[in-house]
């Protein structure tokens, strides 16, 4: 009786497990369906990149595939391209055809995507150096809304909407800090100092997603070699996105 308790008490725990892990890779499909539909868009063309989009990301999220994604093997932006590829093969060998059936659904705005996709560059990007500029994207946009809803939270909206494009760049030309400076009716000194501050917040924001993708390689080890091998796996994804986007190190 006693194991027939304890063999319960463990499917009940793997099965928390196994919804959280489905809710976890639901949120990322839901956070990271453009880089998949722009990989595909580049690969296979405009007919059908919405659908296979779909049909992918629902096949991870059915199958449970996030439990596969084991961060000490790699990032999850490698595991996703990875699982992408193998996908389009056998959709290619079987000629799957797209599955619309009122069943789960990943939103995506089709038109959403065509209108951003026609803002990429027009360099003949590999659909593998596309896929890593739109995750990229994808990582920055996320600290940037976290960002905003913290200022937001602090009755500062209308300062995030003025400084939010200067997050993740270069510094302006001097002159250009005179305009920015009187929309908040701050001198230009005080405003660079906002700049300064959120560019210090959106990096703490930055890394808490990264963080998100690369997990504790090593969670059951002692906490400061877990810990150690976190800060190593954020800057190296940072330093990827960087040169993804060909912007300045923080």
């Amino acid at each position: 009786m006693v194991q027939a308790s304890k063999a319960s008490a463990q499917q009940g725990v793997s099965s928390v497990d196994a919804v959280q892990a489905r809710e976890a890779l639901s949120e990322l499909c839901r956070l990271y369906w453009y880089p998949v539909y722009a990989f595909i868009r580049r690969r296979r063309g405009a007919d059908r990149a919405a659908d296979l989009t779909q049909e992918f990301l629902l096949s991870l999220i059915e199958r449970g595939s996030f439990a596969q994604a084991d961060p000490s093997r790699g990032r999850f932006r490698s595991w996703l391209l990875g699982a992408l590829g193998h996908f389009l093969a056998n959709e290619a060998r079987h000629a799957a055809a797209a599955k619309r059936n009122g069943g789960p659904h990943v939103s995506i705005d089709e038109a959403a995507a065509e209108r951003r996709f026609a803002s990429e560059p027009r360099t003949e990007l590999t659909p593998e150096r596309l896929y890593d500029r739109a995750f990229s994207l994808c990582v920055l946009e996320s600290a940037i809304a976290r960002l905003g809803e913290e200022m937001a939270q602090r009755g500062q909206a209308e300062r995030f909407a003025v400084i939010k494009r200067l997050l993740p760049g270069r510094d302006l030309e001097e002159a250009a800090y005179a305009p920015l400076a009187a929309a908040l009716g701050v001198s230009p000194n005080t405003f660079k100092k906002i700049v300064f501050d959120g560019r210090a917040r959106f990096r703490v924001h930055l890394d808490a997603v990264i963080a998100d993708l690369v997990g504790l390689p090593d969670a059951s080890g002692p906490q400061t070699r877990a810990e150690h091998v976190l800060a190593g796996s954020i800057a190296e994804e940072r330093e990827l996105l960087m040169r993804a986007l060909s912007l300045p190190p923080a």
